[in-house]
């Protein structure tokens, strides 16, 4: 889905995306194995473009999360309205946390946020896609 706020997409990795040595095939991944978006969103009373991901368990650990990110990024670059990107990860997320990093996101330090109704404690990135 694709609108004026934000962007969300079925990750669908093609067959060429498969590791090596991988017992998944292409009836497991046909379907998607998560979600990628982006969107205008409100942090600290002033708004800012948010990103997310997610892959299912059972589809981790195959680089499929890493590759989503970066044709998102890429995609928003392209696109020239988003800006500075920020990410809130968990702290205790270490895969979240290495793939930001991996993608070209900046660490800015800890931060307490409230999500539905909670309060979480986590990692924040940023992204500036006009230096791209």
């Amino acid at each position: 889905m694709e609108s004026g706020r934000g962007w969300v997409y079925k990750v669908v990795p093609e067959l060429e995306d498969l590791p090596a040595g991988t017992t998944l095939t292409e009836a497991d991944i046909s379907s998607g194995v998560g979600t990628v978006g982006i969107w205008g969103g409100e942090w600290k009373d002033q708004p800012v473009t948010e990103m997310c991901w997610g892959v299912a368990p059972k589809f981790q650990g195959n680089k499929f999360g890493k590759k989503s990110v970066g044709k998102c990024l890429e995609l928003a670059v392209r696109d020239g309205r988003w800006g500075t990107i920020h990410v809130f990860t968990s702290t205790s997320n270490a895969p979240s946390n290495a793939l930001c990093l991996s993608c070209g996101f900046k660490f800015q330090g800890e931060e307490s946020v409230e999500y539905d109704g909670r309060q979480l404690h986590t990692n924040h990135y940023t992204y500036d896609t006009s230096t791209k």
